[in-house]
């Protein structure tokens, strides 16, 4: 982390010498309202170093440094007043998200290196607080699974997080970027991007050497419908202390398959993504967890800056083999969220409804959110206070 201050601190300073620095800031204010307020899964939209899109104030802020026509250096980082790891002993409210150089040398092949952006799906383009239409992001970018990712789990290890709403690894965590490098381009109508990186998406804790966690989308570049593919493995475990002589930590994979679709229609705008994640667990009866996840998010824009928006959404869980009884290794979940946003001059307003059902046996647990948020955007902010 030192090494990313070190480079904003030199990227701010050149800046001021050659003007070619812009810096932006969403600042969100979100009033919410927790029913039940004492439920399990209260924290299930919070994040694993403790900010959450529903933290009364969080600031969003992104700088450009042009260096060239051809390369640039962009980074953004977060401030979340609430923030802190998921012991609560130690609060960093502010931290650097990404900070890459990206090298534009045609439409068809770029590349970008640093702690870049999530190579894969729809959704990363839009998980800004001023760019997402709701608050909360979806189950598959944010979840996090009873699978833990410091080192293999046992049946009995499993089911202990399960139960106890111990909180692991996500199918992908999209609120950390990881370290590597990615090409990317289009043409002929077609968007490609393929990443390697030192980190694991499903657990950004795993470091090693390039190469570590591949992965990368394809698909169509058009107006009013699009559609992706998108694929990646990595290994995921910080330690292999747990296992056996002949496993190596380095060859227990994540894999993941998912598509993508976009389409647009007058006032109607659908979007909808797929993901199959599959982790290999060497200790566990089946050896391989999987769970599959979706959303469908529907947009109707009533009138001029006003919009009504919908995201539907689910995450299951595989049945594992365990003492002769087939039993899911993790409760499924469902989410419904719901709002209307009003767009003025640079400020944005959102009302939003969450309802989350998790499986538990022998009833469910339920929980409701209740949020308004205010999103002012400052845009260029040297220049504006020139």
């Amino acid at each position: 982390m030192t090494k990313y201050i070190f480079l904003c601190g030199l990227i701010f300073f050149t800046s001021l010498c050659f003007s070619q620095f812009r810096i932006d800031a969403d600042f969100a204010i979100t009033p919410t309202s927790f029913s039940p307020d004492t439920s399990v899964i209260r924290n299930t939209n919070t994040n694993y170093r403790g900010d959450d899109p529903f933290h009364i104030f969080r600031a969003e802020i992104f700088g450009r440094y042009a260096m060239s026509e051809m390369f640039d250096v962009n980074a953004n980082a977060l401030y979340d007043i609430n923030a802190g790891n998921f012991s609560r002993i130690q609060k960093k409210e502010f931290r650097l998200c990404g900070l890459f150089v990206t090298g534009h040398f045609d439409s068809v092949f770029n590349l970008r290196y640093g702690k870049i952006p999530t190579p894969i799906g729809s959704f990363p383009s839009r998980r800004f607080a001023y760019d997402n239409t709701l608050i909360g992001e979806p189950l598959m970018y944010s979840y996090k699974t009873p699978l833990g990712g410091n080192f293999a789990l046992n049946d009995s290890a499993l089911f202990f997080n399960r139960n106890n709403f111990i909180q692991g690894v996500a199918p992908i965590y999209e609120a950390y970027w990881n370290e590597g490098f990615s090409a990317f381009g289009s043409m002929s109508g077609i968007r490609w991007n393929v990443a390697f990186t030192k980190n694991s998406l499903s657990f950004p804790k795993t470091k090693r050497s390039y190469g570590n966690q591949i992965a990368g989308r394809i698909g169509t570049n058009g107006e009013d419908i699009n559609v992706g593919i998108s694929a990646g493995v990595g290994s995921y475990l910080q330690s292999g202390k747990n296992l056996f002589n002949s496993t190596k930590v380095e060859n227990v994979k994540q894999n993941l398959i998912g598509a993508d679709a976009h389409y647009t229609y007058w006032r109607y705008e659908f979007l909808g993504e797929i993901l199959l994640s599959t982790w290999d667990a060497p200790l566990t009866t089946e050896k391989k967890l999987k769970t599959t996840s979706f959303f469908g998010e529907g947009r109707y824009q009533i009138k001029g800056n006003i919009w009504l928006t919908a995201r539907a959404e689910q995450l299951t869980y595989n049945l594992i083999d365990s003492s002769g009884t087939k039993t899911k290794w993790g409760y499924d979940v469902q989410r419904l969220e719901a709002g209307i946003r009003y767009t003025f001059s640079s400020t944005l307003i959102k009302g939003v409804w969450q309802h989350t059902i998790l499986s538990t046996k022998p009833t469910e647990t339920l929980l409701d959110i209740y949020a308004v948020q205010i999103v002012f955007r400052w845009e260029d902010i040297f220049k504006s206070g020139q």
